[in-house]
């Protein structure tokens, strides 16, 4: 032990800084290769696996906004059908118009005195029929007005107005009053015969 001690005393100071930096070069060696070149590796591959799962979480948003879309644009052809199938249905329901019809009437408190389906027809084209009812009535112009403007604007289904005749009541006691008829006709959408087919 002695020997060695005084065997690196004769070293001189350049030997001495040089071996000193030798060691330091061999310990920075191996902490890069035993320690931060394994830990740098498990780091590239953590940001690899995030990129990764952000990926996949992108895709996963688009996704959903894209269903998002879908669902909505769904829900809008499904409320556009419905007002469609409002507006000219594939039933008659003429029981149901005629009911309307009146509950229109009395808002505007104009007096029906008859109301009746007349004989239907068939387009020329095939592809719906007309379901004509005749209306009487009793009432001012005001009332015929409102009740008009009623059954356009307060009623689903398709209705026109059409052929209505007034003519003056002569009674001193309601001046003004009026009588009358209008034709009110509705459609109904036929059904193509491979869906009535399906249908029985």
């Amino acid at each position: 032990m002695a020997a060695m001690t005084s065997g690196f005393g004769k070293v001189t100071a350049a030997q001495k800084l040089l071996l000193g930096i030798l060691l330091l070069v061999g310990f920075g060696a191996a902490f890069y290769f035993l320690v931060y070149s394994p830990k740098r590796d498990q780091l590239a591959g953590k940001d690899d696996e995030r990129a990764a799962v952000e990926g996949q979480l992108q895709a996963a948003l688009r996704q959903y906004q894209q269903w998002q879309q879908l669902t909505q644009d769904v829900e809008a052809a499904k409320k556009l059908l419905q007002s469609l199938n409002d507006l000219l249905p594939t039933t008659r329901d003429v029981e149901g118009l005629m009911i309307g019809i009146n509950a229109k009437a009395r808002d505007a408190q104009l007096r029906l005195t008859n109301i009746v389906p007349e004989e239907e027809q068939e387009d020329e084209s095939g592809m719906y029929v007309r379901i004509p009812i005749k209306i009487e009535f009793r009432g001012t112009f005001h009332q015929v007005l409102h009740f008009l403007h009623l059954v356009d604007s307060g009623i689903k289904r398709l209705v026109n107005i059409e052929n209505i005749q007034l003519d003056t009541v002569d009674d001193a006691e309601m001046p003004g009053m009026l009588k009358g008829s209008m034709l009110a006709t509705t459609f109904m959408a036929k059904e193509k015969e491979s869906e009535q087919a399906t249908s029985k």
